[in-house]
């Protein structure tokens, strides 16, 4: 592990090395790096400079602990053009050489700083909730209950909300204020993976609801002009996405909560998750992830990970264990059923390996493996997460020895 005062020394040689690249004289006329002191004073690098002395710092300091959970590339990159503008005033001064050591540390504490805690807010498109509602570390807001922010930048972001298809994504970020704001967006898209999958037990009948973080939603209705031979033209739209959003309100939350929605808060409130609730709230991740996918084919493989997630052993063959756990999950007691079950989805597991490896399926259209791969995943986690409410499984291989021995006891 290198020491403090080994960090400083080594950032201390690549300021100096640096230092030594910045041209001020005889500026290439395409320099690799051309910055300016004032409108008549210009300081430049050359490739090697740049590639090597300031590419080369900017990288050590993106290699330094923990640095990517508190400061954005920007901001690394921001600090970087100041401490070069700072080196190349130095340098036109003609003075002696400054103190590296001393510039190095100056530098260093500007990462190394106690950010503050920033509020931060976002608008979610497809969702409507009508009263505050926590998924982990966000809390979604009613676009109606829009805080009360000043300023003209507050003002267009939250104005003109549709209450009737969006609400406001809230939590508390320390960090650089760029990076904190992608690490709401990252929480928020963790906290909507949760409700797209229990939307899809509330709405289990029905079209799959997408739901996104405002600017990442696709355009929802796209036009075909369709001509005839004699000319005619009609246009045709087609909505790729169901317009109707998930509608988590005070009157629709119960039927959330009896699908699990309460148990599923709690475990991503859990400062210390058992493995297997790790390995259920990562494969929810991964069916929320598929259940917005456009192309058909790819869907379908964020499903399948979603159940090989919660399901699967490293290193283990899929097609040995899979649909003997799968089938005794969703039939535990039908010997005849299972039968059947283990057999479908040999064929389903044949599907997805024809797809890892040539990315064709073998027969199924890809329309059709993502229907069934929607379905089946949901049915997966549905019970995975129905057994944790009521079994004491701590681990994958309890959840293992649970479908062993049920399939000992009675189906076998």
């Amino acid at each position: 592990m290198t020491s403090e005062s080994e960090t400083l020394n080594e950032f201390a040689e690549m300021i100096s090395s640096l230092y030594e690249q910045i041209i001020l004289d005889d500026i290439p006329e395409r320099p690799a790096y051309r910055g300016y002191l004032d409108r008549d004073t210009e300081f430049a690098l050359d490739d090697q400079g740049y590639r090597d002395s300031y590419l080369g710092l900017l990288q050590r300091v993106f290699a330094l602990p923990n640095i990517a959970d508190m400061w954005s590339e920007d901001g690394v990159q921001e600090l970087g053009h100041g401490l070069i503008v700072e080196l190349a005033q130095l340098k036109l001064q003609g003075t002696a050489s400054p103190d590296f050591a001393h510039t190095a540390q100056e530098w260093l504490d500007k990462i190394q700083v106690e950010f503050e805690e920033f509020e931060c807010y976002g608008v979610v498109s497809g969702l409507v909730v009508s009263s505050p509602l926590a998924v982990g570390d966000v809390t979604f807001l009613p676009a109606s209950h829009a805080p009360d922010l000043e300023g003209m930048l507050a003002g267009r972001f939250l104005r003109d909300l549709n209450s009737w298809r969006e609400s406001i994504s809230y939590s508390k970020v320390t960090a650089e204020w760029r990076r904190a704001s992608q690490i709401h967006r990252e929480k928020t898209e963790v906290a909507l993976n949760v409700l797209r999958f229990v939307a899809s037990l509330v709405w289990h009948d029905q079209p799959t609801r997408h739901v996104y973080v405002e600017s990442a939603e696709p355009k929802r209705v796209s036009y075909t002009l369709v001509v005839s031979s004699k000319g005619a033209v009609s246009s045709v739209g087609a909505s790729e996405f169901d317009p109707l959003p998930i509608e988590l309100t005070d009157e629709m939350l119960p039927y959330a909560q009896f699908y699990g929605f309460t148990q599923i808060q709690s475990m991503l409130e859990e400062p210390s998750p058992t493995e297997i609730e790790r390995a259920f709230l990562t494969a929810i991740q991964w069916f929320g992830r598929a259940t917005q996918e456009q192309l058909p084919l790819v869907a379908f493989i964020k499903f399948y990970i979603a159940i090989e997630v919660a399901l699967k052993r490293p290193g283990e063959h899929a097609k040995s264990v899979l649909p003997r756990r799968i089938g005794v999950l969703l039939s535990p007691w039908d010997k005849s059923r299972l039968a059947t079950l283990e057999r479908d989805l040999g064929g389903f597991i044949d599907e997805r390996n024809a797809v890892f490896h040539s990315g064709l399926p073998l027969a199924a259209s890809p329309d059709r493996l993502r229907w069934d791969s929607r379905i089946l995943s949901r049915q997966v986690l549905h019970q995975i997460r129905q057994k944790l409410a009521s079994e004491n499984w701590q681990t994958t291989d309890d959840l293992i020895a649970w479908v062993d021995n049920q399939y000992s006891d009675y189906l076998s």
